[in-house]
């Protein structure tokens, strides 16, 4: 019966786009990948194909969409301009005319994928599914802004027309392939130097890209769970320093972590702007100052609604983790290289 379900993925050739590929085609799917690189891919498994769009082309989205059953929205913002206003356009427009077009064809589910920047994550208290996104988008980065409004916007239609929509939000994903320096452990000033979001001693909402896969495939497969929220963030979470002194040990490397305040980072958002606006005037975007409080992510994240109805389990072995996050993306040290000697 699953040989003839067809997968719609926008943004499948993306990171979490890759693994959920592999995965549906491993268990039998048929998979449609639509992106703006996809004019340069080819396959030659039957049971893949590639379409090339953009979610500004409302048309060709309208087209790709046509007979899929389940439809992914793995969209990344591309470009998208300094303000709001095209930022927004993209976003949150592109996430509407794909749910509209689900709507337009009848598909059986759409899987958003947003991200635990849509969520408020300065403080101490936990936050759940039942939180829901930040309510002062205005205060947020662009970025945080466009998810948290593009939810928003999907659970609008799923409340006036039903759209059977699912959102998830990974937390900071890590894998085979992702960078070694993540910039969720703070600005990468340097090769070796990170500058970060507060002290550096909060567990970070971690998660390995195969969860975040498994969890979006069953977020597609579980049934009566339209309109929820997801949040993703693995069982191993190491703080920014734990995780940068890990890949200082087995890099050799002397990697540091510099610990700032977060009103340090609210003062030089706020003399960025200043500066800004001598030289753009009133078109400058206003510094957000919340933002730098929800990096530094101190506020722990509840994943147990994922766990209890999608059935979700994440790796919990630390070894395993730092095996997939960290040793499969670090260089090996070549023989005779004086690190070894040290």
């Amino acid at each position: 019966m699953s040989e003839a379900i067809h997968a719609v993925l926008f943004g499948g050739a993306g990171f979490i786009g890759s693994q959920l590929t592999r995965l549906l085609l491993e268990r039998g799917y048929r998979v449609t990948v639509v992106s703006r690189s996809a004019a340069s891919r080819k396959s030659t498994n039957s049971m893949l194909s590639y379409r090339s769009a953009s979610v500004t082309q409302h048309d060709l989205i309208h087209e790709a969409i046509a007979g899929a059953d389940f439809v992914f929205d793995l969209t990344m913002p591309f470009g998208g301009g300094p303000d709001w206003e095209s930022f927004s356009n993209e976003v949150v427009g592109g996430a509407r005319a794909i749910a509209e077009s689900c709507l337009a064809h009848s598909v059986r589910r759409l899987i958003y994928t947003s991200s635990i920047s849509a969520l408020y994550l300065g403080g101490s208290r936990s936050v759940t599914e039942k939180e829901g996104p930040d309510s002062s988008p205005e205060e947020r980065s662009l970025y945080g802004r466009g998810k948290i409004e593009a939810e928003r916007a999907l659970l609008k239609l799923h409340s006036s027309k039903k759209l059977p929509v699912v959102i998830v939000r990974p937390g900071v994903v890590v894998g085979p392939g992702s960078r070694v320096l993540h910039g969720a452990l703070g600005d990468i000033v340097s090769d070796i130097h990170v500058f970060g979001y507060g002290s550096g001693t909060s567990p970070l909402p971690f998660v390995l890209v195969q969860d975040v896969a498994s969890a979006l495939f069953h977020a597609m497969i579980t049934p009566e769970i339209e309109g929820l929220s997801f949040n993703l963030a693995g069982d191993v979470r190491p703080t920014a320093r734990q995780y940068l002194e890990f890949i200082a040990r087995h890099s050799l490397r002397n990697f540091q972590f510099h610990p700032r305040a977060v009103w340090r980072i609210q003062l030089r958002e706020i003399l960025l702007y200043a500066a800004k606006r001598c030289i753009r005037g009133r078109s400058a975007e206003c510094a957000s100052l919340r933002d730098p409080a929800s990096l530094s992510m101190s506020a722990p994240i509840d994943c147990s609604l994922a766990k209890k109805l999608l059935g979700w389990q994440p790796v919990s072995d630390p070894d395993e983790f730092y095996k997939q996050a960290v040793l499969a993306n670090l260089p090996p040290i070549p023989a005779g290289d004086l690190r070894l000697s040290a």
